[in-house]
């Protein structure tokens, strides 16, 4: 698992909010080709995110606009849980595989 920070990663990566509906967006899982995000979906409901972008504008995308692919909420729930207790069992340093 790679948690990086934007410095870090591919040019494309600079869409934390490409979609006026996902907001406030952090960035909780990144490998330089998929990223995972959690932020605000319409402003009030907490979400999670994900989208591909190692070639070029990646995918999703709307007219050439990178967007995220909001997750259903259980789904979001179990990734993110998933995330981080893999992140603690392994005890892996935050930016690093």
């Amino acid at each position: 698992m790679n948690q990086t920070n934007e410095s870090t990663v591919n040019p494309y990566h600079n869409f934390k909010e490409d979609t006026s509906k996902f907001t406030n967006v952090e960035i909780i899982y990144d490998d330089g080709e998929f990223a995972i995000a959690k932020g605000l979906w319409e402003g009030k409901y907490p979400s999670l995110g994900c989208r591909w972008y190692a070639n070029g504008i990646g995918y999703p995308q709307t007219h050439g606009v990178p967007t995220w692919m909001i997750l259903p909420e259980e789904i979001g729930k179990i990734l993110e849980f998933s995330l981080v207790f893999t992140k603690n069992i392994l005890d892996i340093p935050k930016g690093k595989n």
